[in-house]
C-alpha cells in the first residue's frame, strides 16, 4: 500500500475512534450510540480497511503468532502494522459502550461516565480499573443501604 494512502487510513481511523469516544461522552445515555453507532457501525467502518490490509497475510501469518519473536517478525510489515492498530481503534470503543451501558443503568452521574471514558479512551487498563472500583463501591453502598432497612 502507498504510504499516502497508508496515512489516510490512518488519520481516518483516528477520527472515527475520536467520534466514537466524543458520542459516549455527549450521549451515554443515547441508545444509538452505546447500541448500535458505537458497538456495531464504529467496528464494521474499521473492519473494511483492515481486510484490506490484513487479509492478504493472514493465512500465511497464523504461524508467525505462536511465538513473540514471529509476532515481532509479522509487526515488521506496514500493513500489518496499520491493521494492528485498526483492531485496537475499533474495538476500545466496543468495549466501552457496554462500560458506560452499564454505568447508565446503575445511575452514574454524567462526571463519573465522562471520566472513565476518557480515562478509558486514553489509558484503557486505568479506565477499566476506575470502573470496576466504581462498581465494587456502588455495590458496597446498596449492600449497606440494604442493611440499613432491617429491623
Amino acid at each position: 500500500m502507498s504510504p499516502i494512502a497508508a496515512n489516510v487510513i490512518f488519520y481516518a481511523a483516528n477520527l472515527l475512534y475520536l467520534l466514537a469516544y466524543v458520542l459516549l461522552v455527549g450521549w451515554p445515555r443515547s441508545a444509538f450510540v452505546t447500541r448500535k453507532w458505537v458497538p456495531l457501525m464504529h467496528p464494521l467502518l474499521l473492519a473494511i480497511p483492515y481486510a484490506v490490509l490484513a487479509g492478504p497475510h493472514l493465512i500465511a501469518a497464523i504461524p508467525k503468532y505462536c511465538s513473540l519473536a514471529g509476532v515481532a517478525l509479522l509487526m515488521t510489515d506496514d500493513d500489518i502494522r496499520l491493521a494492528a492498530w485498526l483492531d485496537l481503534m475499533a474495538l476500545l470503543p466496543v468495549t466501552f459502550s457496554f462500560v458506560v451501558r452499564d454505568l447508565v443503568a446503575r445511575g452514574a452521574s454524567r462526571v463519573k461516565i465522562t471520566i472513565i471514558v476518557l480515562l478509558g479512551s486514553a489509558f484503557a487498563p486505568i479506565g477499566f480499573a476506575c470502573f470496576a472500583i466504581e462498581k465494587w463501591l456502588a455495590s458496597r453502598r446498596s449492600a449497606a443501604q440494604a442493611n440499613s432497612f432491617e429491623f
